[in-house]
Protein backbone atom coordinates (compact mmCIF):
# COMPACT_ATOMS: atom_id res chain seq x y z
CA UNK A 1 0.00 0.00 0.00
CA UNK A 2 2.82 2.12 0.58
CA UNK A 3 4.43 1.85 -2.54
CA UNK A 4 1.47 2.60 -4.29
CA UNK A 5 0.45 5.89 -2.44
CA UNK A 6 3.87 6.95 -3.67
CA UNK A 7 3.71 6.18 -7.30
CA UNK A 8 -0.09 8.03 -6.83
CA UNK A 9 1.71 10.98 -5.40
CA UNK A 10 4.05 10.66 -8.47
CA UNK A 11 1.86 10.20 -11.19
CA UNK A 12 -0.61 12.73 -9.99
CA UNK A 13 2.31 15.27 -9.26
CA UNK A 14 3.16 14.35 -13.06
CA UNK A 15 -0.49 15.20 -14.16
CA UNK A 16 -0.38 18.48 -12.34
CA UNK A 17 2.94 19.59 -14.42
CA UNK A 18 1.37 18.96 -17.25
CA UNK A 19 -1.05 21.00 -16.93
CA UNK A 20 0.71 23.63 -15.58
CA UNK A 21 3.14 23.17 -18.39
CA UNK A 22 0.09 23.72 -20.96
CA UNK A 23 1.08 20.75 -23.64
CA UNK A 24 4.99 21.11 -23.05
CA UNK A 25 6.52 19.37 -26.38
CA UNK A 26 9.26 16.59 -24.76
CA UNK A 27 10.80 17.96 -28.46
CA UNK A 28 11.34 21.21 -28.10
CA UNK A 29 8.83 21.85 -30.92
CA UNK A 30 6.18 20.62 -33.04
CA UNK A 31 6.36 18.29 -35.97
CA UNK A 32 5.20 20.91 -38.21
CA UNK A 33 8.20 23.07 -36.96
CA UNK A 34 10.86 20.11 -37.41
CA UNK A 35 9.31 19.54 -40.91
CA UNK A 36 9.58 23.15 -41.86
CA UNK A 37 12.81 23.72 -40.18
CA UNK A 38 13.84 20.54 -42.12
CA UNK A 39 12.98 21.26 -45.39
CA UNK A 40 14.44 25.25 -45.31
CA UNK A 41 17.68 23.97 -44.30
CA UNK A 42 17.40 21.68 -46.96
CA UNK A 43 16.72 24.58 -49.71
CA UNK A 44 19.17 26.57 -48.19
CA UNK A 45 21.90 24.11 -48.31
CA UNK A 46 20.72 23.37 -52.24
CA UNK A 47 20.54 27.09 -53.18
CA UNK A 48 23.43 27.75 -51.19
CA UNK A 49 25.90 26.71 -53.44
CA UNK A 50 27.21 29.24 -55.23
CA UNK A 51 29.37 26.61 -58.25
CA UNK A 52 26.60 24.01 -57.84
CA UNK A 53 26.66 20.24 -57.17
CA UNK A 54 27.94 17.44 -58.98
CA UNK A 55 25.32 15.24 -59.42
CA UNK A 56 26.35 11.24 -59.06
CA UNK A 57 24.09 9.73 -61.03
CA UNK A 58 23.20 6.20 -61.51
CA UNK A 59 20.06 4.86 -63.52
CA UNK A 60 20.44 1.50 -62.73
CA UNK A 61 21.74 -0.49 -59.59
CA UNK A 62 24.00 -2.37 -62.34
CA UNK A 63 24.70 0.44 -64.89
CA UNK A 64 27.17 2.83 -65.86
CA UNK A 65 26.96 5.91 -63.59
CA UNK A 66 27.15 9.73 -65.16
CA UNK A 67 28.52 12.90 -63.72
CA UNK A 68 25.92 15.57 -63.90
CA UNK A 69 25.57 19.03 -62.94
CA UNK A 70 22.81 20.93 -61.00
CA UNK A 71 22.74 24.61 -59.70
CA UNK A 72 18.79 25.40 -57.71
CA UNK A 73 17.80 28.38 -57.33
CA UNK A 74 15.67 30.01 -54.62
CA UNK A 75 12.81 30.37 -57.32
CA UNK A 76 12.06 26.98 -58.20
CA UNK A 77 14.49 27.05 -61.06
CA UNK A 78 17.29 24.57 -61.52
CA UNK A 79 20.09 23.83 -64.49
CA UNK A 80 21.32 21.03 -64.93
CA UNK A 81 23.65 19.80 -67.31
CA UNK A 82 25.38 16.58 -69.07
CA UNK A 83 27.70 15.43 -72.18
CA UNK A 84 26.37 12.07 -72.47
CA UNK A 85 24.31 10.47 -75.94
CA UNK A 86 21.19 12.24 -75.35
CA UNK A 87 22.99 15.70 -75.51
CA UNK A 88 24.71 15.00 -78.78
CA UNK A 89 28.39 13.93 -76.59
CA UNK A 90 28.61 17.84 -76.12
CA UNK A 91 28.60 19.42 -72.98
CA UNK A 92 25.20 21.15 -72.61
CA UNK A 93 23.32 22.79 -69.90
CA UNK A 94 19.27 23.24 -69.48
CA UNK A 95 16.95 25.10 -67.19
CA UNK A 96 14.15 23.94 -65.98
CA UNK A 97 11.95 23.05 -62.22
CA UNK A 98 12.32 21.75 -59.36
CA UNK A 99 10.03 21.41 -56.60
CA UNK A 100 10.54 20.16 -52.89
CA UNK A 101 7.98 17.58 -51.23
CA UNK A 102 7.06 15.51 -48.35
CA UNK A 103 5.69 12.94 -49.93
CA UNK A 104 6.83 9.52 -48.17
CA UNK A 105 9.84 11.49 -47.20
CA UNK A 106 11.50 14.82 -47.62
CA UNK A 107 11.93 14.57 -51.26
CA UNK A 108 13.40 16.71 -54.68
CA UNK A 109 11.48 16.10 -57.68
CA UNK A 110 12.58 17.93 -60.97
CA UNK A 111 8.70 18.84 -61.78
CA UNK A 112 9.61 19.94 -65.37
CA UNK A 113 11.14 18.17 -68.70
CA UNK A 114 14.89 18.34 -68.63
CA UNK A 115 16.73 17.40 -71.84
CA UNK A 116 20.04 16.70 -68.90
CA UNK A 117 18.06 13.99 -66.76
CA UNK A 118 14.43 13.26 -68.07
CA UNK A 119 15.71 11.35 -71.15
CA UNK A 120 16.90 8.99 -68.78
CA UNK A 121 13.16 7.87 -68.12
CA UNK A 122 11.70 8.50 -71.44
CA UNK A 123 10.50 5.70 -72.86
CA UNK A 124 9.97 7.97 -76.21
CA UNK A 125 13.62 7.56 -76.28
CA UNK A 126 14.60 4.83 -74.75
CA UNK A 127 11.55 1.89 -74.50
CA UNK A 128 13.43 0.21 -71.65
CA UNK A 129 14.02 3.89 -69.65
CA UNK A 130 12.85 3.81 -66.44
CA UNK A 131 15.40 6.05 -64.12
CA UNK A 132 14.62 8.11 -61.65
CA UNK A 133 13.50 12.12 -61.45
CA UNK A 134 11.91 11.78 -57.96
CA UNK A 135 14.47 11.25 -55.11
CA UNK A 136 14.28 10.72 -51.08
CA UNK A 137 16.46 12.66 -49.32
CA UNK A 138 17.99 10.31 -46.82
CA UNK A 139 21.09 12.86 -45.13
CA UNK A 140 21.87 15.92 -45.21
CA UNK A 141 25.11 17.57 -44.49
CA UNK A 142 26.73 21.05 -45.86
CA UNK A 143 28.83 19.69 -48.37
CA UNK A 144 26.98 16.53 -49.36
CA UNK A 145 23.56 15.28 -50.10
CA UNK A 146 22.64 11.97 -50.38
CA UNK A 147 19.35 10.80 -52.14
CA UNK A 148 17.53 7.88 -53.67
CA UNK A 149 15.14 7.13 -56.16
CA UNK A 150 11.52 6.46 -55.48
CA UNK A 151 11.33 4.37 -58.39
CA UNK A 152 14.27 2.39 -59.16
CA UNK A 153 15.77 2.88 -55.48
CA UNK A 154 19.26 3.89 -56.87
CA UNK A 155 21.16 6.35 -54.82
CA UNK A 156 22.52 9.73 -55.76
CA UNK A 157 25.09 11.74 -54.34
CA UNK A 158 25.36 15.49 -54.88
CA UNK A 159 28.87 16.98 -54.31
CA UNK A 160 29.13 20.75 -53.35
CA UNK A 161 31.80 22.11 -56.23
CA UNK A 162 34.39 23.95 -55.00
CA UNK A 163 35.54 27.63 -55.42
CA UNK A 164 36.59 27.84 -59.30
CA UNK A 165 34.59 25.04 -60.42
CA UNK A 166 32.10 24.44 -63.10
CA UNK A 167 30.06 21.65 -64.04
CA UNK A 168 31.73 21.51 -67.43
CA UNK A 169 35.17 21.56 -65.73
CA UNK A 170 34.39 19.14 -63.39
CA UNK A 171 32.57 16.67 -65.70
CA UNK A 172 35.92 17.35 -68.49
CA UNK A 173 37.92 16.50 -65.14
CA UNK A 174 36.24 13.11 -64.93
CA UNK A 175 35.94 12.17 -68.38
CA UNK A 176 40.17 13.09 -68.40
CA UNK A 177 40.22 10.77 -64.93
CA UNK A 178 38.03 7.52 -66.68
CA UNK A 179 41.07 7.96 -69.52
CA UNK A 180 43.90 8.21 -67.11
CA UNK A 181 42.86 5.31 -65.34
CA UNK A 182 40.71 2.90 -67.38
CA UNK A 183 41.39 3.75 -71.21
CA UNK A 184 40.46 0.79 -73.09
CA UNK A 185 43.30 -1.17 -73.75
CA UNK A 186 45.03 -0.54 -70.43
CA UNK A 187 46.95 -2.64 -68.42
CA UNK A 188 44.60 -3.94 -64.91
CA UNK A 189 44.77 -2.25 -61.67
CA UNK A 190 46.82 -4.06 -59.09
CA UNK A 191 44.98 -4.03 -55.44
CA UNK A 192 46.55 -5.96 -52.48
CA UNK A 193 44.42 -6.31 -49.69
CA UNK A 194 45.62 -7.72 -46.56
CA UNK A 195 47.85 -10.41 -48.16
CA UNK A 196 45.48 -10.74 -51.23
CA UNK A 197 45.47 -9.58 -54.53
CA UNK A 198 42.93 -8.39 -56.86
CA UNK A 199 42.76 -7.40 -60.87
CA UNK A 200 40.45 -4.70 -61.84
CA UNK A 201 39.69 -4.87 -65.49
CA UNK A 202 37.22 -3.49 -68.06
CA UNK A 203 37.47 -0.21 -66.37
CA UNK A 204 36.24 1.36 -70.02
CA UNK A 205 33.33 -0.18 -70.36
CA UNK A 206 32.12 1.98 -67.21
CA UNK A 207 31.37 -1.55 -65.27
CA UNK A 208 35.08 -3.24 -63.72
CA UNK A 209 35.24 -6.48 -63.07
CA UNK A 210 36.81 -7.04 -59.59
CA UNK A 211 38.54 -10.71 -59.17
CA UNK A 212 41.64 -12.36 -57.12
CA UNK A 213 44.22 -12.67 -59.43
CA UNK A 214 43.96 -16.78 -60.00
CA UNK A 215 40.87 -17.15 -59.41
CA UNK A 216 37.97 -17.38 -62.09
CA UNK A 217 35.07 -15.70 -60.23
CA UNK A 218 34.44 -11.62 -60.31
CA UNK A 219 32.44 -9.31 -59.18
CA UNK A 220 30.69 -7.13 -61.52
CA UNK A 221 30.82 -3.43 -59.95
CA UNK A 222 29.33 -0.13 -61.79
CA UNK A 223 31.58 3.13 -61.07
CA UNK A 224 31.76 6.61 -61.26
CA UNK A 225 35.35 8.39 -62.26
CA UNK A 226 35.38 12.26 -60.08
CA UNK A 227 38.14 14.82 -60.54
CA UNK A 228 40.32 13.21 -58.33
CA UNK A 229 39.54 9.54 -58.49
CA UNK A 230 36.66 7.01 -58.46
CA UNK A 231 33.85 5.64 -56.78
CA UNK A 232 32.05 2.51 -56.64
CA UNK A 233 28.54 2.27 -57.09
CA UNK A 234 27.82 0.75 -53.86
CA UNK A 235 30.20 -0.71 -51.05
CA UNK A 236 32.16 -4.17 -52.01
CA UNK A 237 33.81 -6.94 -49.92
CA UNK A 238 37.16 -7.25 -51.29
CA UNK A 239 39.41 -9.13 -49.00
CA UNK A 240 37.54 -8.97 -46.38
CA UNK A 241 37.47 -5.03 -46.12
CA UNK A 242 34.45 -2.69 -47.37
CA UNK A 243 36.01 -0.45 -50.42
CA UNK A 244 33.99 1.96 -52.23
CA UNK A 245 36.11 5.42 -52.62
CA UNK A 246 39.39 5.66 -54.36
CA UNK A 247 41.37 8.49 -54.87
CA UNK A 248 44.84 9.50 -56.61
CA UNK A 249 47.12 11.32 -54.48
CA UNK A 250 50.67 12.16 -55.33
CA UNK A 251 51.00 9.32 -57.93
CA UNK A 252 49.30 6.75 -55.72
CA UNK A 253 46.01 5.25 -56.07
CA UNK A 254 44.42 4.79 -52.22
CA UNK A 255 41.20 3.46 -51.12
CA UNK A 256 39.62 6.08 -48.72
CA UNK A 257 36.97 4.87 -46.76
CA UNK A 258 37.56 4.55 -42.62
CA UNK A 259 40.09 1.89 -41.53
CA UNK A 260 40.90 0.66 -44.87
CA UNK A 261 44.61 0.67 -46.06
CA UNK A 262 44.45 -0.59 -49.52
CA UNK A 263 46.71 1.03 -52.34
CA UNK A 264 46.25 0.07 -55.99
CA UNK A 265 49.56 -0.54 -58.14
CA UNK A 266 50.07 -0.61 -61.75
CA UNK A 267 50.22 -4.26 -63.29
CA UNK A 268 53.87 -5.15 -64.69
CA UNK A 269 54.32 -4.72 -68.42
CA UNK A 270 56.62 -3.36 -70.83
CA UNK A 271 54.97 0.16 -71.52
CA UNK A 272 56.64 0.04 -75.33
CA UNK A 273 54.77 -3.29 -76.36
CA UNK A 274 51.48 -1.85 -74.85
CA UNK A 275 51.78 1.50 -76.89
CA UNK A 276 52.85 -0.70 -80.38
CA UNK A 277 50.10 -3.15 -79.44
CA UNK A 278 47.48 -0.65 -79.06
CA UNK A 279 48.48 0.89 -82.51
CA UNK A 280 48.89 -2.35 -84.45
CA UNK A 281 45.60 -4.52 -82.50
CA UNK A 282 43.18 -1.75 -81.55
CA UNK A 283 43.20 0.91 -83.71
CA UNK A 284 44.31 3.49 -81.07
CA UNK A 285 45.16 6.82 -82.19
CA UNK A 286 47.92 8.58 -79.81
CA UNK A 287 47.38 12.42 -79.72
CA UNK A 288 50.78 14.45 -79.56
CA UNK A 289 49.84 16.62 -76.71
CA UNK A 290 50.29 20.18 -77.66
CA UNK A 291 50.73 21.85 -74.33
CA UNK A 292 53.19 19.00 -73.32
CA UNK A 293 56.53 19.22 -75.99
CA UNK A 294 59.81 20.67 -75.26
CA UNK A 295 63.14 21.81 -77.27
CA UNK A 296 62.88 20.98 -81.17
CA UNK A 297 59.58 19.55 -80.94
CA UNK A 298 57.73 22.84 -79.42
CA UNK A 299 59.60 24.68 -82.16
CA UNK A 300 58.14 22.24 -84.92
CA UNK A 301 54.58 22.27 -83.92
CA UNK A 302 54.96 26.23 -83.17
CA UNK A 303 55.88 26.45 -86.97
CA UNK A 304 53.16 24.29 -88.26
CA UNK A 305 50.55 25.87 -86.62
CA UNK A 306 51.91 29.37 -87.34
CA UNK A 307 52.35 28.27 -91.35
CA UNK A 308 48.84 26.11 -91.66
CA UNK A 309 47.62 29.79 -90.69
CA UNK A 310 49.66 31.84 -92.96
CA UNK A 311 49.71 29.25 -96.01
CA UNK A 312 45.99 27.95 -96.09
CA UNK A 313 44.45 29.95 -93.78
CA UNK A 314 43.62 27.07 -91.75
CA UNK A 315 43.47 26.63 -87.86
CA UNK A 316 45.51 23.52 -87.35
CA UNK A 317 44.09 20.76 -85.06
CA UNK A 318 46.77 17.50 -83.74
CA UNK A 319 49.79 15.46 -84.62
CA UNK A 320 48.95 12.07 -83.91
CA UNK A 321 50.26 8.64 -84.25
CA UNK A 322 47.44 6.17 -85.61
CA UNK A 323 47.90 2.93 -87.62
CA UNK A 324 46.02 3.79 -91.18
CA UNK A 325 45.10 0.12 -92.59
CA UNK A 326 44.69 1.25 -96.57
CA UNK A 327 48.31 2.37 -95.89
CA UNK A 328 48.96 -0.97 -93.99
CA UNK A 329 51.45 1.32 -91.95
CA UNK A 330 51.54 3.18 -88.56
CA UNK A 331 51.58 6.84 -89.55
CA UNK A 332 52.04 10.36 -87.85
CA UNK A 333 48.58 11.72 -89.33
CA UNK A 334 47.49 15.32 -88.75
CA UNK A 335 44.01 17.01 -88.90
CA UNK A 336 43.74 20.89 -90.19
CA UNK A 337 41.00 23.15 -90.92
CA UNK A 338 37.96 21.02 -89.87
CA UNK A 339 37.83 19.01 -92.79
CA UNK A 340 42.05 17.89 -93.79
CA UNK A 341 43.51 14.81 -92.67
CA UNK A 342 47.27 13.74 -93.73
CA UNK A 343 49.81 10.91 -93.00
CA UNK A 344 53.28 10.12 -93.28
CA UNK A 345 54.54 6.27 -93.10
CA UNK A 346 56.45 5.28 -89.96
CA UNK A 347 58.32 2.42 -88.64
CA UNK A 348 58.09 1.96 -85.24
CA UNK A 349 60.17 -0.82 -82.99
CA UNK A 350 62.21 -1.19 -79.51
CA UNK A 351 65.31 -0.62 -79.30
CA UNK A 352 67.46 -4.10 -79.68
CA UNK A 353 69.60 -4.43 -76.74
CA UNK A 354 67.80 -1.25 -74.47
CA UNK A 355 64.92 -0.97 -71.71
CA UNK A 356 62.48 1.27 -72.31
CA UNK A 357 63.97 2.81 -75.60
CA UNK A 358 62.48 2.65 -79.00
CA UNK A 359 63.39 4.12 -82.22
CA UNK A 360 60.82 5.51 -85.34
CA UNK A 361 61.95 5.37 -88.92
CA UNK A 362 60.62 7.91 -91.55
CA UNK A 363 59.70 5.55 -94.77
CA UNK A 364 59.69 8.85 -96.52
CA UNK A 365 56.15 8.06 -97.90
CA UNK A 366 53.07 9.84 -97.53
CA UNK A 367 49.39 10.26 -98.97
CA UNK A 368 48.22 13.49 -101.46
CA UNK A 369 47.74 15.43 -98.09
CA UNK A 370 50.91 14.22 -96.23
CA UNK A 371 53.32 15.58 -99.52
CA UNK A 372 51.39 18.59 -99.74
CA UNK A 373 51.80 19.68 -96.82
CA UNK A 374 54.97 18.62 -96.28
CA UNK A 375 56.24 20.17 -99.36
CA UNK A 376 54.36 24.03 -98.03
CA UNK A 377 54.27 24.19 -94.39
CA UNK A 378 57.76 24.42 -92.75
CA UNK A 379 57.64 22.23 -89.41
CA UNK A 380 56.50 18.95 -90.63
CA UNK A 381 59.81 18.06 -92.01
CA UNK A 382 61.69 19.39 -88.78
CA UNK A 383 59.29 17.10 -86.89
CA UNK A 384 59.57 13.72 -88.92
CA UNK A 385 63.60 14.24 -89.46
CA UNK A 386 64.17 14.97 -85.22
CA UNK A 387 61.86 11.71 -84.81
CA UNK A 388 64.44 9.48 -87.46
CA UNK A 389 67.64 10.85 -85.91
CA UNK A 390 67.57 9.31 -82.40
CA UNK A 391 66.24 7.02 -80.15
CA UNK A 392 63.88 7.80 -77.54
CA UNK A 393 63.49 6.66 -73.61
CA UNK A 394 59.70 5.82 -72.96
CA UNK A 395 57.76 6.76 -69.96
CA UNK A 396 54.29 7.24 -68.23
CA UNK A 397 52.81 10.29 -66.82
CA UNK A 398 51.93 8.83 -63.63
CA UNK A 399 52.82 4.82 -62.47
CA UNK A 400 48.88 4.34 -62.10
CA UNK A 401 48.30 4.91 -66.20
CA UNK A 402 49.50 3.86 -69.47
CA UNK A 403 47.44 6.45 -71.32
CA UNK A 404 50.04 8.99 -71.24
CA UNK A 405 53.21 8.24 -72.60
CA UNK A 406 56.49 10.22 -72.53
CA UNK A 407 59.18 10.00 -75.46
CA UNK A 408 62.54 11.82 -74.26
CA UNK A 409 65.25 11.80 -76.80
CA UNK A 410 67.87 9.41 -74.96
CA UNK A 411 71.14 12.30 -76.01
CA UNK A 412 69.16 15.31 -75.74
CA UNK A 413 66.38 15.20 -72.97
CA UNK A 414 65.25 18.74 -73.57
CA UNK A 415 64.17 17.55 -77.13
CA UNK A 416 60.57 15.69 -75.40
CA UNK A 417 57.27 15.05 -76.21
CA UNK A 418 54.16 13.55 -74.51
CA UNK A 419 51.24 11.38 -76.25
CA UNK A 420 47.30 10.88 -74.97
CA UNK A 421 45.76 7.75 -75.61
CA UNK A 422 42.04 8.14 -77.67
CA UNK A 423 41.87 12.38 -76.31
Amino acid sequence: MRIIRILFVVLTGGMFACQDGKYENVFGEAPIERRNAYFDQLRATLTGAENGWNMQYFPEEDGRGYNLYASFGDSGRVVLGAKTTYTGNVYREYASSYSLTDDNGPSLVFTTYNDALHPFADPDINLSARADFEFIVFDLKADTVMLQGKQMKTDVRFIRLPDGMTGEKYVRRAEEMKQLLFAKGSPDLILDVDGKTYAFSEGNTSILKIREVGADMAITAPYITTADGFRLYKSYEVGGKKLQNFRLVNDELICTDPGVNARFRPAPGDIREFFLNSLASTGHAWKIDPNSLGGVFAEACAQIVSNCKETYKEDFESLFFAYKTPRRSITLSFKSGGKYEGAFNLGIAPKEGTAGQIVFTNKNSADINGNLYLKNVPGFDVFLNELERESYTVSTETAMSVSIIKFTQTSNPDNWFKVLLNL
